[in-house]
């Protein structure tokens, strides 16, 4: 199982796992099959047995090597020393109350004791020279991740694992990330898009961390999305449009057609909906008039209206701004009127007069994608839409 917590750093992502390993170490704290990998890795030439170890490789070399030969033989070693020191420990003890009633006082404690944590140092030579050395810090996570793989670990932590990854290594990560998932159950902690997109998502595990206020998690309400208003009926939309409204079909068009965008607007502050090629064009060449091209936004393309009502809804679930660009499509059809009055509730909106190319008096052809670029560049009435939406 893979699980994901999404969103900008400081909002609560890693407190919720924080508290996700508390919850499993209620019944036993020192549990072995838990490990966390923080945003900073840490490496050491000496590895302690303890399950205090703050080194992470090391503890997990030493997890490999205690094959039952070895945990049969400590275990010897452990009753003998614990032998050796009961028998022992008069000796201790005569010679603490010989030194203690020079001044009349009395032995209250054992001098020596058992303990049942023993703890062994320097049991082997760890030698870092090539980590160090030979390797970037994605290399370094990749050889964890390795190490992780032929260990007993059932529950694995990542925190911000893209931070020790080159962009060309994070494909590796990712993949060593999703083999993992398959038979433990992993914890990721990102805010990086690029890492989300290679991961295999199961939406019923992303968690969206928006919530700068509460820190509440959120989760995307499929079942919810897909329902349509009495005025909409699904037969009356075109066949390739009503895989929207089915759920399973809705998540696969999303993962499949959608997931690269869809990943990306989960982390923006505001979302521009469009239909096709043109309105996008329409709306950077806005942007850019208005000085906005380069704020925090994403341009979700719906390929065709039909689809915005599930897509805003989703996002206005989620409490990410919208603004939607689309044709009127003047035509007496209910169900497009209808599907034009939805859209319309749910805030902001441009509603192109019949369509975009007629709303702007572009007479071109709509599919010479060059023509129209240059005709934006000429285009001088762009206040008249960017005032609707400001």
């Amino acid at each position: 199982m893979l699980k994901i917590y999404i969103g900008p750093n400081g909002y609560g992502k890693s407190y919720r796992m924080s508290k996700d390993i508390e919850k499993l170490k209620i019944i036993d704290e020192d549990r072995k099959d838990i490990i966390k990998l923080e945003s900073e890795l840490v490496f050491a030439d000496e590895m302690k047995d303890t399950v205090n170890s703050s080194f992470v490789m090391d503890y997990l070399i030493q997890e490999l090597l205690e094959n039952d030969e070895i945990i049969s033989a400590k275990k010897e070693y452990e009753k003998a020393i614990d032998k050796a020191i009961i028998d022992n420990q008069n000796i201790y003890n005569n010679i603490m109350e010989n030194v203690l009633n020079l001044n009349s006082q009395e032995r209250t404690k054992d001098v020596l004791n058992t303990t049942e944590k023993k703890e062994y140092k320097k049991i082997v030579k760890v030698d870092s020279t090539d980590l160090k050395k030979k390797m970037g810090s994605g290399q370094k996570l990749q050889f964890m991740l390795e190490l992780i793989k032929i260990s007993t670990k059932k529950y694995i932590f990542l925190d911000e694992p893209e931070n020790h990854t080159h962009p060309s290594l994070l494909h590796n990560t990712a993949k060593l990330i999703n083999d993992l998932s398959k038979e433990r159950e992993v914890c990721v902690v990102t805010h990086s898009i690029d890492l989300l997109n290679m991961l295999d998502v199961d939406f019923d595990n992303l968690w969206i961390f928006n919530d700068s206020e509460n820190y509440i998690p959120k989760k995307i309400n499929f079942d919810e999305s897909i329902k349509l208003n009495d005025r909409i009926h699904l037969e009356n939309i075109p066949c390739k449009c009503r895989t929207y409204y089915n759920k399973d079909k809705l998540i696969k068009n999303i993962l499949e057609l959608h997931k690269k965008e869809f990943m990306e607007a989960l982390f923006s502050n505001k979302i521009y909906l469009v239909e096709g090629v043109n309105d996008e064009l329409f709306l950077k060449k806005m942007l850019l008039n208005k000085g906005k091209l380069y704020e925090q936004y994403s341009i979700f393309q719906c390929y065709g209206k039909q689809q915005f009502i599930v897509f805003l809804k989703i996002f206005n679930s989620l409490d990410i701004e919208t603004v939607a660009l689309f044709d009127e499509d003047k035509t007496s059809d209910d169900t497009n009127m209808a599907i034009n009055e939805q859209i319309e509730t749910f805030g902001k909106y441009i509603k192109f007069i019949n369509n975009i190319e007629n709303d702007i008096a572009y007479n071109g052809n709509k599919g010479d994608t060059v023509k129209f670029i240059e005709y934006l560049d000429e285009f001088d009435d762009y206040d008249r839409y960017y005032d609707r939406i400001k």
